[in-house]
């Protein structure tokens, strides 16, 4: 026995106490990153100043030009290095890219005209490779102070002059930069951070001291964005000092800069009302800073509603350093009566109208709302919609349609008929995959009830330790039936529904049947960034009657400053586009996918045909067809080998609405979205069929095979772009689609729902190299065209 035990108990012991062995990072090799830009040694200058801007990046070389997204700048070329960048080091387990790429600095002297308007501006290189991807440059109109690093403490404070931009960094984990400044009695100064805006980590804290060191004010962060803004009017003369931290205690020696715009000057923070109707001339009371009067405003005669309407303040210092967007609108307009705080007291309003109105409880106490009263006829539609964060407003607001007695109006009936629960971890509202329990019995296309949001699935998990894909729209899950996306925490019972008329009644299943109001807090993700965040609701009224419409602050809050605009008007369908990239750079003789989103409004649905407007010779491309019903579509662009420059990105989109046609085109900036040139691709991507038929219940398979050119060895990932909803890809293992080192070829499978409709569409197959750029390395196939047909119409070899 003891001769058995003794190697046992080694064993164990060398067990325990050998130090331990982590799972080593791949190192993955691949081709070459497309040039990016990483950092530039200033973050602004002053109008009518030059200054000389170092930029580090990658695969810089040729640089030739600095591209601004706005007039007023010139640029010149003073010098330029270059040399390989050290192999990036294992992080954890996380794969490890070595890409072709060399670390280039260039030094430019750039010139600001001195009739540039202070604000944030972008702009990107270009070079032998293409252009890069933008960094933000803001204007000011005050001269420029630089924290000297001295000023880490209230004992080691700098002394700075007001007016002024004080640009500099948290290079510290915990540190807080000081500043004494003067200040007289009875004057107002503003002190705004701005850091998050133009890419910084800081999540500023901005706070005022006396002399003595005793804290006057703070604040954190303004109407909900990231940066910080404070205005204080000082009792005394004497000496203050203001100081910049980060919220969390983090800092480091790059990457937390900041620009502290500090001195008496006029700032904008609100309106009332928050715009006008088109071609109007009205007085606007402005809210902010060192500010006159009521302004006397214009509203432009026409206006998209994807459009931006920008005004800046004046008062004694005057004209505002920031601009403030209102809105244009196309109905008539009235103000609240101030006395429409309670269903006994709705506004009656005859619409189309828009309502200004503020969410403000003048006599205090209460939570405060507003309450409107229109007549509907039954089945009217009516779209129901708020603007207010959009356009400076810290309302985040909440509406509700009620009946004549104040009661909510049923919009549907959820019926029940499976459970399950989140599981794994917390999800927040806006990321598409949730992790369920169990999903048997659950399909593509199925319509999930989480908390209050009704959720669509896009696709199953590939694996077992995967996620379950809710319809999602430019990376945010959206709601159905106007339902407002939540943060969810794990255990949230989680219910496949069915949707029924209102009342509609059932045997009992042991399940919950839910009863959906008309009410919205957030717009979500389909009507883009300016409006995801303001409340929207579609209406049709069950009946011939009046309702009332309740608007309140989703959090109780209310203030002077809580102003909105809610319009109520029958649907005018539109849509507006936006492409990816702006600047896209298309190797010779390759091709380069583009993402066409499309925004739509007020229930049009109908299909968008997208191209490209004035190619030069050299340059072809297709035209997508974004389908009915779908938001996305994707244009395929080619360079031939021969083909030179760059050319400005014009795109237009056109569909029939009401009948007529109707021409978008996506607002391009001249001489920033530009298309350039690149070298030949490093991978050709190729699928063996063009076109695929296949019957729902089915399932089909795509060839895939690449081109390896220019020495490139590594590694291919793919993404299908373009599948109709219930179309979904099987049996991706953890990697998904992809072609190995020293492999040209792989196929991937197609499967089709049984409750998919006949239909055609075109597919794209996208290929990726691996780099760690900031811009993309994409290479597509041309597109496939996808037919879905019942099984009786497909023809003997279909497939």
């Amino acid at each position: 026995m003891k001769a058995t035990r003794q190697p046992l108990i080694a064993a164990l012991f060398a067990l325990f106490t050998a130090a331990p062995v982590f799972a080593q990072a791949d190192i993955i090799y691949t081709g070459t990153a497309q040039p990016s830009l990483e950092s530039a040694s200033i973050t602004g200058a002053q109008r009518g100043a030059t200054v000389t801007m170092e930029v580090n990046g990658i695969n810089l070389g040729g640089a030739s030009e600095v591209l601004f997204n706005k007039p007023g700048f010139a640029a010149k070329l003073l010098a330029f290095s270059e040399r390989l960048r050290e192999t990036p080091k294992p992080r954890g387990t996380a794969p490890v890219i070595v890409d072709k790429a060399t670390l280039n600095r260039a030094t430019f002297e750039i010139a600001v005209a001195p009739n540039v308007e202070p604000g944030i501006y972008r702009f990107r290189l270009k070079t032998a490779m293409g252009t890069t991807n933008s960094l933000p440059f803001v204007v000011t109109p005050f001269t420029e102070t630089a924290e000297r690093g001295i000023s880490a403490s209230l004992e080691t404070v700098q002394e700075v002059s007001l007016p002024t931009t004080i640009t500099g960094n948290i290079g510290r984990v915990g540190e807080a930069d000081y500043f004494r400044f003067n200040a007289r009695a009875g004057q107002q100064i503003v002190f705004e951070v701005v850091a998050a805006s133009i890419g910084s980590q800081l999540n500023p804290v901005v706070t005022l001291f006396d002399s003595e060191g005793r804290q006057l004010a703070a604040n954190e962060d303004f109407n909900g964005r990231a940066d910080s803004l404070l205005g204080y009017t000082f009792k005394e003369t004497g000496k203050y000092v203001v100081s910049v931290t980060d919220a969390e205690g983090g800092g480091m020696a790059s990457g937390y800069e900041y620009r502290l715009n500090a001195g008496e000057f006029t700032y904008v923070t609100g309106a009332f009302p928050l715009g006008l109707q088109r071609g109007a001339t009205s007085e606007v009371t402005l809210s902010g800073f060192n500010l006159g009067g009521a302004q006397k405003i214009t509203a432009p005669a026409t206006a998209s509603w994807d459009e931006e309407w920008m005004i800046r303040g004046v008062g004694p210092k005057g004209e505002s350093l920031n601009r403030l967007r209102l809105d244009a609108g196309r109905y008539p307009e009235i103000i609240e009566s101030g006395g429409a705080n309670t269903l006994a007291s709705a506004q009656a309003v005859a619409w189309p109208v828009t309502i200004n109105g503020r969410i403000f409880n003048e006599n205090g106490g209460g939570t405060a709302e507003d309450y409107y009263r229109f007549r509907a006829k039954k089945g009217q539609r009516l779209i129901l919609e708020v603007a207010a964060q959009r356009f400076g407003s810290p309302l985040d607001s909440v509406i509700e349609i009620l009946d004549a007695r104040g009661l909510p109006v049923p919009r549907a009936t959820l019926r029940s008929e499976l459970a399950t629960e989140l599981t794994l971890s917390d999800r927040n509202s806006t990321t598409p995959g949730l992790r369920l329990l169990n999903w048997n019995g659950l399909a593509p296309g199925d319509l999930l009830l989480v908390g209050n949001e009704l959720l669509q699935i896009e696709r199953m998990p590939y694996f077992p330790d995967d996620d379950t894909i809710m319809a999602s729209f430019n990376g945010a899950r959206y709601g159905l039936e106007d339902t407002t996306p939540e943060t969810h925490a794990v255990g949230t019972p989680v219910y496949k529904v069915t949707i029924h008329p209102p009342g509609a009644k059932f045997s009992s299943n042991g399940l919950p049947v839910v009863t959906l109001y008309y009410r919205n807090d957030d717009a979500g993700p389909l009507y883009g960034p300016a409006g995801q965040k303001d409340s929207r609701l579609r209406f049709t009224a069950p009946a011939d009657g009046d309702y009332i419409v309740r608007i309140r602050d989703v959090r109780g809050l209310s203030g002077e400053r809580f102003a909105y605009r809610l319009a109520i008007h029958e649907p005018q369908p539109d849509f507006a586009l936006a492409i990816e990239p702006e600047n896209p750079n298309v190797p010779l003789g390759g091709s380069r996918d583009l993402r066409v989103r499309a925004f739509r409004r007020d229930g049009f649905d109908g299909e968008i045909e997208v191209r490209l407007l004035n190619l030069p010779a050299g340059f072809t491309s297709t035209t997508a067809k974004i389908p009915a019903g779908h938001n996305t579509g994707v244009v395929i662009l080619s360079a031939s080998p021969d083909a030179k420059g760059s050319f400005d990105l014009r795109v237009e989109g056109v569909a029939t609405i009401n009948g007529q046609r109707a021409p978008r085109e996506i607002p391009a900036i001249h001489g920033f979205n530009i298309v350039s040139v690149a070298p030949p691709p490093e991978a050709m991507v190729f699928t063996k069929e063009r076109q695929v038929a296949a019957a729902p219940g089915d399932d089909v398979f795509v060839n895939i095979n690449i081109k390896r050119q220019e020495g490139f060895k590594g590694r291919v990932p793919f993404e299908v772009l373009g599948l109709p909803p219930g179309v979904t890809l099987r049996d991706l293992g953890l990697n998904g689609i992809m072609i190995t080192e020293g492999e040209t070829t792989t196929r991937f499978r197609i499967e089709v729902q049984p409750w998919v409709r006949a239909c055609e569409q075109q597919i794209f197959v996208v290929g990726r190299i691996e780099t760690t750029g900031r811009q993309l390395q994409r290479f597509p196939a041309a597109p496939i065209t996808l037919s879905i047909k019942p099984k009786e119409r497909m023809a003997s070899g279909a497939r």
